[in-house]
């Protein structure tokens, strides 16, 4: 609700460090004052003027042990969301070295004469380089590597304007580039494949699933907890407060991470293709992802169950690693990355 000679609460743009920090606002914060963001799996009570949760209400989302139906029933909603499209407009579908690229990949497999495919690239070679040029190939697809192009300072604030000042990050800095995909195809991206990997929320990388507050969950967000965003998190949590924990931070992923960030990009591109839409968010999805067994959707078996059903040849590629010599020439330079910066942690220990 926005109310007449609102301006930008400056206060909360400093905290968050906006827009050069590539934070976001989360727990429906805005720039703006008096204007709120209807969260996912909320609706608006018209009649109070109050945002309601509305999903996962009693659903309860307890374990499906029934692992093979629930990935063949995924599979089904991503065809039938990639098939509705293709079959009213030819597609653009990234192809990079991670999981969401080539479950999407796999399941495109019959409609490949409908899409053209393309990864970002910059002067050095990148692990999404590396395998994109690889499966290209290898499996004879219709791709383009596009180089990187940085927006001007005029484009940055048209951007920013458009998404309504509330995120930022990387995609603000390269948004021309989506300029040399063809204007008349559909743009699928394979956002949101992370709620069916246990995202590094629910891996404990961040957060100590054992309790759980407003503070914990900014902290696995890497969000300041303090003043408004402290606030207005708290105020999201105590409504699933008494939800399994492993399912908070669920919700934290997709209505704070994909709600708050993912979501509003959405609107600084929307002039580049016929349609932007994301073949994984759907709601039936998202239900069988967070009922399969925990260790499963860590370990990232869902991909690979994807890809073994539908074009098997795709695993004999490695995720997010580069392949052949490479493997063993970028492993050893990791590794040496790894030492210097252990050495020099030492040495400031010394002389502190």
């Amino acid at each position: 609700m926005i109310e007449l000679n609102d301006g930008f609460d400056e206060e909360l743009i400093a905290i968050l460090g906006m827009p050069d920090s590539g934070l976001y606002y989360p727990s429906g914060l805005t720039p703006r004052r008096g204007l709120r963001r209807l969260l996912p799996n909320h609706f608006l009570d018209l009649s109070a003027w109050k945002s309601i949760r509305h999903w996962p209400g009693n659903l309860g989302l307890k374990v499906d042990n029934n692992v093979g139906e629930a990935v063949r029933g995924i599979i089904q909603i991503i065809k039938n969301n990639l098939y509705a499209v293709a079959n009213n407009h030819f597609v653009h579908l990234s192809l990079t070295a991670g999981r969401d690229s080539r479950m999407l990949l796999a399941c495109a497999r019959e409609i490949l004469d409908k899409i053209n495919f393309f990864t970002f690239v910059n002067d050095k070679q990148t692990v999404d380089s590396h395998l994109a040029g690889i499966l290209a190939k290898k499996f004879n697809l219709k791709h383009r590597f596009l180089r990187s192009e940085y927006a001007s300072e005029t484009e940055k604030e048209d951007w920013l304007y458009r998404i309504g000042h509330c995120v930022s990050g990387r995609i603000w800095l390269i948004h021309p580039t989506l300029r040399h995909l063809d204007r008349n195809r559909a743009l699928l991206p394979g956002m949101a494949g992370e709620v069916g990997r246990a995202h590094p929320l629910r891996r404990g990388r961040a957060v100590s699933i054992s309790h759980l507050d407003a503070t914990k969950i900014l902290n696995g967000l890497r969000l300041p907890a303090c003043g408004k965003i402290l606030k207005t998190t708290e105020e999201w949590f105590s409504e699933i407060s008494d939800f399994p924990r492993a399912l908070i931070l669920d919700l934290a992923y997709i209505e704070q991470r994909l709600g708050c960030w993912a979501g509003p990009q959405m609107y600084g591109n929307d002039h580049r293709t016929v349609c932007h839409l994301w073949p994984l968010l759907h709601r039936k999805i998202f239900e069988s992802m967070l009922k399969l067994p925990f260790e499963y959707r860590q370990e990232g078996q869902l991909s690979e169950d994807i890809l073994a059903l539908e074009w098997p040849q795709l695993l004999n590629y490695p995720f997010n690693d580069f392949s052949g010599p490479l493997k063993y020439v970028k492993g050893a330079g990791r590794y040496t990355r790894s030492i210097k910066k252990i050495a020099l942690k030492k040495l400031k220990g010394i002389f502190s």
